[in-house]
Protein backbone atom coordinates (compact mmCIF):
# COMPACT_ATOMS: atom_id res chain seq x y z
CA UNK A 1 0.00 0.00 0.00
CA UNK A 2 2.55 2.48 1.23
CA UNK A 3 3.99 1.72 -2.38
CA UNK A 4 0.91 2.20 -3.76
CA UNK A 5 0.87 5.88 -2.31
CA UNK A 6 4.23 6.99 -3.71
CA UNK A 7 3.92 6.20 -6.97
CA UNK A 8 0.33 8.10 -7.23
CA UNK A 9 1.92 10.94 -5.65
CA UNK A 10 4.82 10.84 -7.91
CA UNK A 11 2.71 10.76 -11.16
CA UNK A 12 0.31 13.63 -9.51
CA UNK A 13 3.28 15.39 -9.23
CA UNK A 14 4.43 14.56 -12.74
CA UNK A 15 1.28 15.64 -14.16
CA UNK A 16 1.04 19.28 -12.78
CA UNK A 17 4.36 19.84 -13.49
CA UNK A 18 3.21 18.88 -17.32
CA UNK A 19 0.49 22.03 -17.19
CA UNK A 20 3.29 24.80 -18.73
CA UNK A 21 1.88 25.42 -22.47
CA UNK A 22 4.58 24.45 -24.97
CA UNK A 23 6.37 27.89 -26.25
CA UNK A 24 8.62 27.65 -29.71
CA UNK A 25 12.07 28.62 -28.72
CA UNK A 26 13.22 28.84 -32.25
CA UNK A 27 15.32 32.38 -32.92
CA UNK A 28 14.25 31.69 -36.53
CA UNK A 29 13.91 28.91 -39.34
CA UNK A 30 11.83 27.50 -42.45
CA UNK A 31 11.30 24.22 -42.95
CA UNK A 32 13.18 23.49 -46.41
CA UNK A 33 15.91 24.69 -47.72
CA UNK A 34 14.29 23.55 -51.36
CA UNK A 35 10.87 23.81 -52.81
CA UNK A 36 10.00 22.45 -56.24
CA UNK A 37 6.85 23.52 -58.01
CA UNK A 38 5.33 21.10 -59.52
CA UNK A 39 4.14 23.12 -62.45
CA UNK A 40 4.80 25.82 -64.75
CA UNK A 41 1.67 26.86 -64.85
CA UNK A 42 0.53 29.71 -62.28
CA UNK A 43 -0.26 28.56 -58.82
CA UNK A 44 0.43 29.53 -55.22
CA UNK A 45 1.55 27.51 -51.96
CA UNK A 46 2.19 28.45 -47.99
CA UNK A 47 5.76 28.64 -46.48
CA UNK A 48 6.14 28.39 -42.58
CA UNK A 49 8.41 31.42 -40.91
CA UNK A 50 9.19 29.85 -37.41
CA UNK A 51 10.75 33.13 -35.49
CA UNK A 52 10.81 34.26 -31.67
CA UNK A 53 10.76 37.99 -32.60
CA UNK A 54 10.29 40.38 -35.70
CA UNK A 55 11.63 38.98 -39.72
CA UNK A 56 12.06 40.19 -43.55
CA UNK A 57 11.67 38.91 -46.30
CA UNK A 58 13.64 39.64 -49.69
CA UNK A 59 14.30 38.07 -52.47
CA UNK A 60 17.97 37.16 -54.30
CA UNK A 61 18.90 35.52 -57.73
CA UNK A 62 19.76 32.08 -57.03
CA UNK A 63 22.27 31.03 -59.73
CA UNK A 64 21.64 27.84 -61.56
CA UNK A 65 22.47 24.22 -59.58
CA UNK A 66 22.70 26.33 -56.38
CA UNK A 67 22.00 25.57 -52.85
CA UNK A 68 20.69 27.97 -50.58
CA UNK A 69 24.16 27.87 -48.82
CA UNK A 70 25.31 30.07 -52.47
CA UNK A 71 23.52 33.30 -51.76
CA UNK A 72 24.04 35.57 -54.51
CA UNK A 73 23.40 39.43 -54.16
CA UNK A 74 19.71 40.90 -53.60
CA UNK A 75 17.60 41.10 -56.50
CA UNK A 76 16.65 44.18 -58.79
CA UNK A 77 13.30 43.68 -59.89
CA UNK A 78 11.95 44.84 -62.93
CA UNK A 79 7.83 44.79 -63.34
CA UNK A 80 8.78 42.45 -66.36
CA UNK A 81 10.94 39.75 -64.33
CA UNK A 82 9.03 39.07 -61.41
CA UNK A 83 7.54 36.19 -61.25
CA UNK A 84 7.01 35.09 -57.52
CA UNK A 85 5.20 37.04 -55.29
CA UNK A 86 4.55 37.36 -51.17
CA UNK A 87 1.71 38.86 -49.53
CA UNK A 88 3.61 40.15 -46.64
CA UNK A 89 7.76 41.49 -46.66
CA UNK A 90 7.82 41.01 -42.82
CA UNK A 91 6.49 39.62 -39.80
CA UNK A 92 6.77 38.35 -36.00
CA UNK A 93 6.65 35.42 -34.66
CA UNK A 94 5.06 32.12 -36.60
CA UNK A 95 3.45 32.81 -39.83
CA UNK A 96 2.71 31.23 -42.94
CA UNK A 97 3.63 32.83 -46.29
CA UNK A 98 1.58 33.26 -49.01
CA UNK A 99 3.33 33.09 -52.18
CA UNK A 100 2.38 32.90 -55.40
CA UNK A 101 4.14 32.12 -58.82
CA UNK A 102 3.28 33.50 -62.51
CA UNK A 103 3.36 31.00 -65.37
CA UNK A 104 6.63 30.50 -66.78
CA UNK A 105 6.72 30.93 -70.58
CA UNK A 106 10.38 31.08 -70.89
CA UNK A 107 10.87 27.74 -71.83
CA UNK A 108 13.46 27.46 -69.18
CA UNK A 109 13.36 26.50 -65.55
CA UNK A 110 13.30 29.70 -63.08
CA UNK A 111 15.21 29.56 -59.76
CA UNK A 112 15.26 32.22 -57.14
CA UNK A 113 16.16 32.21 -53.51
CA UNK A 114 13.64 33.23 -50.58
CA UNK A 115 15.44 35.05 -47.94
CA UNK A 116 14.46 35.41 -44.32
CA UNK A 117 16.52 37.38 -41.64
CA UNK A 118 15.74 38.04 -37.78
CA UNK A 119 16.80 37.82 -34.73
CA UNK A 120 20.42 37.67 -36.42
CA UNK A 121 19.77 34.70 -38.49
CA UNK A 122 19.25 34.07 -42.42
CA UNK A 123 16.99 31.31 -43.48
CA UNK A 124 17.14 30.29 -47.61
CA UNK A 125 14.84 28.68 -49.73
CA UNK A 126 15.88 28.21 -53.16
CA UNK A 127 12.43 28.16 -55.01
CA UNK A 128 12.45 26.22 -58.81
CA UNK A 129 9.90 26.19 -61.09
CA UNK A 130 10.17 23.93 -64.05
CA UNK A 131 9.76 25.10 -67.85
Amino acid sequence: MKRYIVFMTAMLLGLASCTKPFELQLPLAVNNERLDLLSNEAGYCYIPIYSTGAWNIHFEQAPADTTAADAPAKVTKTDSDVWYHTDVTSGVKYRNVHFTYDANATGAERRILFVVEGEGERCEIVIVQPE
